[in-house]
C-alpha cells in the first residue's frame, strides 16, 4: 500500500482506507508517506461498507483500499452482490481504483469442507476457489508462508518474494473481446 500511497502523492491525489476492523498501525510508516492518507476506522462490517460506499462515490480520490481482512466468510458471504455491482458501476466512470482487500484462508477452509479430505489433497492455489466479489474485474491472490525470521526483514524484500497470481473475471474478458 505504501507504494500506492507513494504513486498517488506524486500526483498530488488523495489515497482512502477503509479500515475494516481498525488494524492499521500509522506509528509503523513514515509520516511523510501519510501525508495523503485519509484513514476511516471502523469496527464492523456495516460500518466499513458504508464508509466505503460514500468514498467510492466521491470524485476526490485517486484509490480506495476496502480492508476486510479478519472477517469471517459468512459475515462476507453475508454482503449483497448489489453493493459490489454498485461500486463497480461508481468506479467504471471514473479513474478511481477501488481494492478490495480479504483473506484467502476461510475461502480454503469451507473448499476443503465442501471437497472432503481425499479431494482436498490435490487442492492447490485459488483456481478452485469462487471470488467473493463477483463484480471483481481483477483478482490478486497473494500466497506463501513466512517463518518468524522473516519480520526482521525489509518489507519490500518480503513483498518481492510472495508469490501472486492474477486472475481476470471471465465477466471482464467477454466485455473486452465483444
Amino acid at each position: 500500500m505504501l507504494s500506492l500511497l507513494a504513486a498517488t502523492r506524486a500526483r498530488r491525489a488523495r489515497v482512502a482506507l477503509v479500515d475494516g476492523l481498525d488494524a492499521f498501525d500509522p506509528q509503523s510508516h513514515e509520516p511523510s508517506s501519510l501525508q495523503h492518507l485519509i484513514w476511516v476506522r471502523c469496527r464492523t462490517l456495516d460500518e466499513a461498507l458504508h464508509a466505503a460506499d460514500l468514498l467510492v462515490r466521491d470524485a476526490n480520490f485517486a484509490l480506495v483500499v476496502v480492508d476486510l481482512r479478519g472477517f469471517t466468510l459468512s459475515a462476507l458471504r453475508g454482503v449483497p452482490a448489489t453493493t459490489w455491482y454498485r461500486w463497480q458501476r461508481a468506479v467504471e466512470r471514473t479513474d478511481l481504483a477501488l481494492v478490495v482487500l480479504t483473506t484467502m484462508a476461510p475461502f480454503r477452509q469451507a473448499l476443503r469442507q465442501a471437497q472432503g479430505p481425499e479431494q482436498s489433497r490435490g487442492t492447490q492455489g485459488p483456481e478452485r476457489v469462487e471470488g467473493l466479489v463477483g463484480s471483481a474485474q481483477l483478482r490478486l491472490y497473494l500466497a506463501g508462508t513466512f517463518q518468524l525470521a522473516a519480520f526482521d526483514e525489509e518489507q519490500a524484500r518480503l513483498a518481492f518474494r510472495l508469490p501472486v497470481e492474477v486472475q481476470r473475471s471471465r465477466l471482464h474478458e467477454e466485455r473486452r473481446s465483444a
